[in-house]
């Protein structure tokens, strides 16, 4: 009422509202998280040959690192240049291969083979880093495969979960244990054959060719062997290195998933604790309002640019070497330790 005696009114445009920007801007925090975790934890059909491929545990990478730490056949070719007893070929023949090998060259041929093969892959196996390998083979794989989340490898990871890779190690361990001793017994029955009985070629009358013939045979045929074995014994420890290498980066990735589990309940509280202190009518519905806004924008920006968009590597200006809280799976480094 004025002093006029008419009825006056307040201006709307003359009132004061408080826009709750801190509570807005938790609240988005929160639903994006939310969000970038749930596209995170899908799951993929994968079989267990494509996740053993993920980590570079296939069977065609494993036997290429095999082989770069197990010399060819070439390794043994000097052997049967060793200097020989003289023994004759008929003081050979009615000999097991194990007593005409002592009997050519005493322990010549075993300290040629520790020597030139043995320790050889003795010294490629100290140099060798499962962890770094493994994580080398989870970068590249992550860019090639970004719709693989953190939560799936972990669970890929897990020895509790269904078609998970350390319980297919495992078998392999089993099966290359098994292998080992099946070629073990093969050795010792192809040591304990006599010499007359082996098929190489013979010559009448030519005795020092029969010898040659011999020593060819036993080089090639029970030192292959021997150099076969040493590829399976590499291959178990190859297999035993992986083992241990994956039951580590489960423990970080597994750290990492329950940080990141723990931070959505810390933003969840701090996104309702500020929309609580706000005004009581511009706090209402933000939360559920800023849920589908927060959708809306990101599901946008996905079909503008694809729908990994929110998982490529790299996207946050992160890399590898730089763990920063939310990011993709394969920021995780098996060289730096977990934070307690």
């Amino acid at each position: 009422m004025t002093e006029s005696g008419r009825q006056g009114y307040v201006s709307a445009g003359f009132s004061r509202v408080n826009r709750p920007n801190q509570s807005i801007a938790l609240t988005v925090l929160y639903h994006f998280y939310v969000k970038l975790l749930e596209r995170m934890r899908t799951e993929q059909e994968w079989d267990i040959r494509d996740k053993l491929n993920y980590f570079g545990l296939d069977a065609a990478e494993r036997g290429r690192t095999r082989n770069d730490l197990v010399p060819g056949n070439e390794a043994i070719t000097d052997m049967s240049a060793l200097m020989t007893s003289g023994a004759s070929y008929g003081s050979l023949k009615r000999m097991t291969l194990r007593e005409a090998e002592e009997a050519l060259f005493g322990q010549g041929c075993e300290a040629f083979f520790r020597d030139n093969c043995e320790r050889l892959v003795h010294k490629r196996l100290g140099d060798f880093q499962a962890e770094s390998g493994l994580q080398s083979a989870v970068n590249a794989a992550a860019k090639e495969y970004p719709e693989i989340g953190l939560f799936e490898l972990t669970d890929w990871t897990d020895e509790n979960k269904t078609g998970n890779v350390l319980t297919a190690i495992r078998g392999l361990i089993r099966d290359t244990s098994n292998d080992l001793q099946i070629s073990a017994a093969e050795l010792d029955t192809l040591y304990s054959g006599r010499v007359e009985d082996q098929p190489f070629q013979r010559l009448p009358l030519m005795d020092k060719h029969n010898v040659r013939s011999l020593i060819r045979y036993l080089t090639e045929t029970v030192y292959g062997h021997k150099l076969h074995m040493l590829r399976i014994q590499a291959d178990l420890e190859l297999l035993r290195r992986y083992e241990l290498a994956l039951e580590k980066w489960h423990a970080q990735a597994k750290h990492i998933t329950v940080q990141l589990s723990s931070l959505e309940r810390e933003l969840h509280q701090a996104a309702t604790d500020s929309i609580r202190q706000a005004d009581s009518y511009t706090g209402q519905n933000l939360f559920e309002y800023y849920e589908r806004v927060t959708e809306d924008v990101m599901r946008e920006l996905e079909s503008k640019r694809g729908n990994l968009y929110f998982l490529i590597p790299g996207i946050w200006g992160l890399y590898p070497d730089c763990w920063t809280g939310v990011c993709p799976h394969w920021w995780i480094d098996l060289r730096r330790p977990v934070a307690p």
